[in-house]
């Protein structure tokens, strides 16, 4: 029996695993290998897929040296670094198999080396060879010496288990992602998600084969290989408060390996420079995890899945979106402690009402039970029930947002959150029988300030999970939650303009997004988007400077429309419509303040139906978003030098692209498949857009690209040898005619790149452009057009 003891930390687990990355060489493209290095030898170590050559999976390694007897290394494999304990034994395992007999390889490690035997591999017969040997690095590299004997190798499938130690995540990181495994909505709706490009690519799967957790997952078809961006999955627009670190994971897996697959993050003002991408990722057919990591510059941000790059398809499903500052809340969840005690968390008043329960949590498998009974000394009042958490960092005069997640058995029952040690109290805060996140915003005035949670008002069982602090966003709506007012039908801080009768109070749990209260609209009569409008209070706005404004909605049946417009002296602004659907959904519209004194205006007569508003927020959209200001008169970095500093060119990088660099490359514009996507029908619009702006500026203009292996035509890879040479010799003409100098758009070229990449992407029909429509695959064509 396994004995875990926990002391005011979360304990590591230990595990086995296989600790040798991209063990059977699935990750990477044409005869480049994720994780592993070619450090001697690299034109003998080469990728095949044929189905003989592959012990498992769809892709091996291919050695063909020439032999260099006693001379190993000579064609060499490296790993990449692998964590290793000094002192303990590992053993290597791979699968090989030799094309003819006679041949030996042999094993060793770096940085400090050890070697294993020259072995012998078996002709024609998959084998598995190993190596034993006691780690003398806490980081060690497998190296694969294939170099000795004049014999072609096949290997795959290696192993290696280590001891790995896995720290648990803290409990009490919060999730922050709406619907993160795709369980809400039906077909291919998925409810506080949105296909942003490439519409119709995605679906659900229920398939259990293609769900990681839960029932349903998403299926995404990429049919043709194009922009990343071009098949895109996003989140709604999330609060994220500027400057802190934030964690986007997904799980992903595809049905043939080789897509590649990028995650990234959208401004909510096209601000290209907020946006944060991960590296392109190599998808396997297990499922496996891709990580962002961003730190945002605007106080709400959207996440996304960008698809496009590779035809292929991908099932994604289990996403996360966490903070990986220090907390500042210890143990929110409650998951750590013994018995009836909770790691971070003193209880200061009413001990024997505060207790574990594994039965009633809102997540994990642990959260706090208070029975308050009203036996306890100073009975109704608020402090009599108290729970402490440890005192955490903070800065004197920040606000900050404590959340927590809270139902009562009963209603009716309050309860309150404080600080210590230089009390601040928050309000008596009404708790709901189903689970509902519960928020208080604070400044601090201690630089340790520890969070309090005064459950003893009033006799009740409360459940509480899953607490967080985090840097408050400024709201610059009062009352956005619509907590405060009535009873009855009355919001404090808000007008009802026009349609009073149609707005009223509801606390019916499933039609408040989050405390006890929002309002509900019901229209039986169709009419102007005015005739049912509920307004702020004025705001006090800098003019010129963008706000965002978001607001929760849900329907009882979906499509109504509603918009956001604004109220000032300087003249309203209009939002667009947005139509509800039967789930919360935030609805956000960014607007630039023409007026110092701003009411907010939520129009909501257009549509007859019944719908339920909470949660409205107004949040300077560049607030801390470091806006730099480039000078007027800055001239490009390489100006005046013997050599020029370029940049690719498109539509991210237009904004002061003179200011920085004077030399241009089209970035995807100047692609055969860009130009002639349709055969024998020539666009160049967009890459003479370039042209003109590099011969106005005098910059120098590199054409890219003629020919290589990706973003061709899709239209030529079924043709003839000969079809594809005579399409080839024409493209070029076409290029050479157009560029005429009979305008700045179609002025003589300086530079023009004839072959990209023409050892990384070739344009055959090898590898990943088996399934590359885009690859052109004239490569052999060449070949017998031209020797």
């Amino acid at each position: 029996m396994l004995f875990l003891l926990l002391i005011g930390v979360i304990s590591p687990l230990f595990g086995q695993q296989n600790i040798v990355p991209n063990p059977g060489f699935e990750s990477g493209t044409g005869d480049v290998f994720t994780n592993w290095t070619k450090a001697n030898g690299a034109a003998y170590l080469t990728a095949t897929t044929t189905p003989a050559e592959v012990h498992g999976g769809t892709r091996a390694l291919k050695s063909a040296g020439p032999g260099f007897a006693g001379q190993q290394y000579q064609v060499q494999m490296l790993s990449d670094l692998i964590p290793t304990t000094i002192g303990t034994a590992y053993t290597f395992k791979i699968w090989v198999k030799a094309a003819t007999a006679g041949g030996s390889i042999r094993f060793s490690t770096q940085p400090s080396a050890l070697y294993g035997p020259d072995t012998n591999v078996p002709a024609n017969v998959w084998t598995q060879l190993s190596w034993t040997f006691t780690a003398n690095q806490a980081q060690t590299r497998i190296a694969l010496d294939l170099g000795q004997s004049n014999v072609v190798y096949y290997l795959d499938d290696m192993e290696m288990l280590g001891t790995v130690v896995v720290t648990p995540p803290a409990a009490n990181l919060t999730n922050y992602l709406p619907n993160p495994s795709f369980e809400e909505g039906a077909g291919s709706v998925f409810t506080d998600w949105s296909e942003l490009n490439g519409a119709g690519s995605f679906s659900e799967t229920t398939n259990p084969a293609e769900v990681k957790v839960g029932a349903r997952a998403l299926k995404v078809v990429s049919a043709t290989p194009r922009n990343a961006y071009e098949v895109q999955l996003g989140s709604a627009y999330l609060n994220t408060p500027v400057g802190k670190n934030f964690r986007f994971r997904v799980y992903i897996k595809a049905v043939t390996a080789g897509g590649m697959v990028r995650l990234s993050t959208i401004s909510p003002l096209a601000n290209y420079g907020a946006y944060a991408y991960s590296t392109m990722t190599s998808i396997g057919t297990d499922w496996q995890l891709l990580t962002l990591d961003f730190i945002p510059v605007e106080p709400t941000t959207r996440v996304a899945i960008d698809l496009g790059t590779s035809a292929a398809t991908y099932f994604v499903d289990d996403m996360s979106l966490t903070s990986t500052d220090a907390l500042l809340i210890g143990n929110g969840g409650f998951e750590t402690g013994f018995g009836n005690n909770f790691t971070n968390w003193t209880k200061q008043n009413g001990a024997s009402f505060l207790t574990a329960t594994t039965t009633d949590t809102h997540s994990g498998g642990r959260a706090l039970r208070a029975e308050v009974t009203g036996s306890q000394p100073n009975a109704g009042q608020a402090y009599s029930v108290q729970l402490i958490n440890d005192a955490a960092t903070t800065v004197v005069g920040t606000q900050y947002t404590f959340s927590i997640w809270a139902k009562a058995t009963t209603a009716g029952s309050t309860i309150r959150f404080s600080t210590q040690p230089n009390s601040l109290y928050g309000p008596d805060t009404p708790v709901p029988t189903t689970w509902t996140k519960l928020s208080w915003t604070f400044t601090a005035n201690e630089t340790q300030t520890r969070l309090v949670l005064d459950l003893g008002k009033n006799t009740n069982i409360y459940y509480l999970d899953d607490a967080d602090i985090s840097p408050a966003i400024i709201n610059l709506v009062n009352n956005g939650s619509f907590e405060v007012g009535g009873p009855g039908n009355d919001f404090t801080n808000w007008s009802k303009f026009n349609g009073a009768a149609n707005l009223t109070e509801t606390t019916v749990a499933a039609e408040v997004n989050e405390g006890s209260r929002a309002v509900k609209v019901t229209n039986t009569v169709a009419g102007n988007p005015y005739d049912v409008q509920l307004v702020s209070n004025p705001m006090s706005l800098t003019v010129g400077k963008n706000y965002t404004v978001t607001m929760y909605v849900r329907s009882n049946a979906g499509g109504e429309t509603i918009r956001f417009s604004t109220n000032a002296t300087a003249g309203a602004l209009y939002g667009p419509d947005y139509t509800t659907t039967t789930a919360w959904t935030p609805m956000t519209w960014t607007f630039t303040a023409n007026d110092a004194s701003t009411r907010i205006v939520l129009d909501m007569g257009k549509s007859v139906g019944t719908f339920f508003v909470d949660n409205v927020t107004v949040v300077g959209a560049d607030d801390c978003a470091v806006k730099y200001q480039v000078p007027a008169g800055q001239t490009p970095i390489a100006t005046g030098k013997n050599k020029f500093l370029g940049s690719a060119y498109s539509t991210p990088q237009i904004a002061n692209f003179e200011k920085y660099f004077n030399q241009v490359t089209p970035e995807n514009a100047g692609k055969w498949g860009s130009i002639e996507g349709t055969q024998g029908v020539y666009n160049f619009t967009e890459v003479d857009q370039a042209r003109a702006f590099a011969k106005a500026n005098g910059f120098p203009f590199r054409f890219h690209v003629l020919v290589w292996g990706a973003q061709q035509p899709t239209w030529l890879k079924p043709l003839s040898d000969a079809q594809k040479v005579e399409k080839v010799k024409a493209w070029f003409q076409a290029v050479a005619n157009h560029y005429d100098g009979s305008s700045d758009a179609r002025a003589r070229l300086e530079y023009i790149e004839v072959v990209n990449e023409s050892l990384n992407d070739p344009p055959n029909n090898l590898g990943p452009n088996l399934t590359d429509p885009a690859s052109g695959d004239y490569l052999n064509a060449l070949r017998v057009c031209f020797g």
